[in-house]
């Protein structure tokens, strides 16, 4: 399996670095993804005035959407089907015609085979998406797991400080 994504070099905690190395993914998404796979995702036109809105829009049809994507390449712990997304983000991709409404959550997961806390996790590598509604509404029924960041409980940097482990198998798989 090759692995195209551009490594993240910085420190997990400086928000400030990560958004920058997010708008190289979702560049990196869009060319070298979706384009070799005939995926409509594009880059959402409006953060070029708001680089803190949904990342892309994906057009199915006559039907348009506005979906966020997250990059996820490395393994969550041992569990190689889970991804977190901030309990944060999702609560304001939520927000029926909110500045940050996203009608999808986008994963583009991709890591090789490794060996954590003991264990053999496979590789992957794929684009998920869920919709937001359907996030929103397990979270909002307790049905989501939680998972939170011990090393961010005093965080004043605005990083996440707690994530929901969503299950890839129960998402729409596109590649």
């Amino acid at each position: 399996m090759q692995m195209i994504h551009e490594p993240f070099e910085g420190d997990v905690n400086d928000k400030a670095a990560w958004i920058a190395q997010g708008e190289r993914w979702e560049k990196q998404f869009v060319e070298e993804v979706c384009g070799p796979h005939e995926l409509a995702f594009s880059i959402n036109p409006g953060k070029a005035l708001d680089p803190t809105l949904p990342d892309l829009i994906y057009t199915e049809g006559r039907r348009c959407y506005v979906c966020d994507l997250k990059c996820v390449f490395s393994p969550f712990g041992t569990e190689p089907d889970i991804v977190p997304i901030n309990t944060h983000a999702l609560s304001s991709y939520a927000i029926p015609g909110g500045s940050h409404a996203a009608t999808a959550v986008a994963f583009w997961v991709e890591w090789e085979e490794q060996v954590k806390h003991g264990e053999i996790v496979p590789a992957k590598q794929g684009v998920w998406t869920a919709p937001v509604s359907k996030l929103a509404e397990q979270a909002g029924r307790g049905e989501l797991r939680i998972y939170e960041y011990p090393n961010r409980r005093n965080d004043r940097l605005g990083n996440a400080k707690s994530s929901y482990l969503l299950d890839l198998r129960e998402m729409r798989r596109w590649v």
